[in-house]
């Protein structure tokens, strides 16, 4: 292993990451050596694209495509893979955004939405929260539950093909980092 870290991930096999970090670290490597090749498209099986909206108090929608190789939710007060995906379409309210159509600061709510998936969907539950009391990062250890079969269309964009096509995946696997963060 030590030769295939160093080949495809410039990196020493004794540098401590997460399996995320691993992962991320892995598709960018993977992502830079098949730029211009013949196989270059094989990484769309692993990745999927995102769409953003800011929508301000008056209407005004902002939106933007985002690519990911693993998405990532957060779990903090949610027992449940489906109950954070729905947090992640819920969205969260902008007390002051500057909103460029009204030239103004305004309140907005911001939504996050599936576009695109691969064959293979990386989630990434965000296990980590800043704790502003104590000024550090705290690690969240609250369970969670995964569905055996997941259904995306209720967390996709009104623009997303996977609306009429479907994309139904099946659990295959789990990591969990046992250690200190």
């Amino acid at each position: 292993p030590k030769k295939f870290c160093l080949a495809i991930l410039g990196q020493d096999i004794h540098t401590q990451q997460d399996a995320c970090e691993f992962f991320q670290s892995l598709y960018s490597q993977l992502e830079d050596s098949l730029k211009g090749k013949p196989q270059e498209g094989s990484l769309r099986l692993l990745s999927g694209t995102t769409e953003g909206d800011i929508t301000c108090s008056n209407g005004h929608i902002s939106r933007k495509e985002e690519a990911f190789s693993s998405l990532g939710v957060d779990i903090k007060g949610r027992n449940s893979l489906i109950d954070a995906l729905k947090s992640y379409v819920t969205g969260e309210t902008i007390d002051n955004y500057a909103c460029e159509q009204c030239k103004a600061e305004v309140p907005a709510t911001k939504r996050n939405w599936v576009q695109t998936v691969g064959d293979t969907l990386v989630i990434q539950l965000k296990r980590f929260d800043y704790d502003l009391v104590r000024m550090m990062k705290r690690k969240l250890y609250n369970a969670v539950t995964f569905p055996q079969e997941l259904d995306l269309r209720p967390f996709c964009s009104q623009h997303s093909p996977l609306l009429t096509d479907g994309f139904k995946y099946e659990l295959s696997g789990i990591i969990v980092h046992v250690g200190v963060s």
